[in-house]
């Protein structure tokens, strides 16, 4: 487990370095929670890319993860992804509980209101599979959003 006490900072994913193609950078059987205490008076959290290509966790379901991109909820494998509770574009509505892929859903951002604050960081066995995609794992960038009245 980690535990951040700011209203932002940069989480990173253990052994997240440059990408190595025919390597996978993170480590297999992860199970962890990064967790960010809620400052008061901010009511979201706000997730994005530290820089363009610092996302790259886990492939969908079909097909190769650089074609597809990224993925959500139930096209991510059950065992090897990143999640956000009722993570969205804009933080409104359901959302979705597991990214993976290339990218953070169209624009490298995703938004929760769902507290506490949580990234939660599931990785398989399958280290051949996620080298085949040269996977390096994350480097993600939260800001904790003000309640709006």
């Amino acid at each position: 487990m980690q535990y951040y006490r700011s209203p932002s900072a940069v989480v990173k994913s253990f052994n997240y370095g440059a990408r190595i193609e025919g390597r996978s950078r993170y480590l297999s059987n992860l199970r962890y929670t990064a967790c960010v205490r809620v400052e008061e008076n901010f009511c979201a959290i706000k997730w994005e890319t530290d820089t363009a290509n610092s996302f790259m966790f886990g492939a969908p379901f079909e097909g190769n993860m650089t074609e597809l991109g990224g993925a959500i909820g139930g096209l991510c494998s059950s065992d090897d992804f990143v999640g956000i509770d009722q993570g969205s574009a804009d933080g409104v509505g359901p959302g979705e509980d597991r990214f993976c892929g290339n990218r953070l859903l169209d624009s490298n951002v995703v938004i929760s209101r769902s507290k506490p604050f949580q990234l939660k960081v599931r990785s398989n066995a399958e280290q051949s599979l996620n080298a085949l995609n040269s996977q390096q794992g994350f480097s993600l960038r939260y800001v904790q959003l003000p309640c709006v009245i």
